[in-house]
């Protein structure tokens, strides 16, 4: 990771409002253990967002997991937000999510609930439903002039939203 990420005070982009060096960039540099599903799950956002194919695959279970990612990096991840986690009592728990992301100067988003797994104390992810709701997509996307969901600071208009 880049001395300027360490370093900084950058808010992690997973949507928490924690600090990025105290929330998910432990866990994608390998310092700590994500210790729920959701944590793993937010992680993984924050994975892509950063271009870290290397981690998203390592946090894949074996099973599910692709030989190789490709992430495209005109790509931007623009926003998280997780509408529900769910523990069941066989060591699996399913996080829905909305992700906002940016490619080709049109926004789009992905809804999903992922299946995740625990196994020897590691929490990993194995696969995921899409799910198409038009509603829960327009609620996700902040108001032009609020802050953009992707940490920047900048106004949604003049960030995200603004077509390249």
């Amino acid at each position: 990771m880049s001395k300027l990420i360490k370093n900084s005070k950058l808010v992690c982009l997973c949507g928490s409002a924690k600090p990025l060096t105290r929330c998910c960039l432990g866990v994608i540099e390998g310092d700590i253990k994500a210790q729920s599903a959701e944590q793993l799950m937010r992680s993984r956002y924050s994975g892509y967002a950063l271009g870290k194919a290397k981690y998203i695959l390592k946090s894949w279970h074996f099973s599910t997991r692709p030989a190789q990612l490709e992430l495209n990096p005109s790509q931007k991840w623009c926003g998280l937000k997780v509408l529900t986690c769910r523990d069941t009592k066989d060591k699996t728990a399913y996080v829905e999510f909305i992700a906002s992301y940016r490619f080709s100067g049109e926004m789009g988003q992905i809804h999903e609930r992922s299946r995740f797994v625990l196994e020897a104390g590691e929490w990993f992810y194995v696969d995921g439903e899409q799910i198409d709701s038009v509603a829960q997509h327009k609620n996700i996307l902040p108001n032009r002039n609020e802050l953009c969901h992707c940490g920047s600071g900048k106004k949604f208009k003049k960030c995200c939203i603004v077509k390249r």
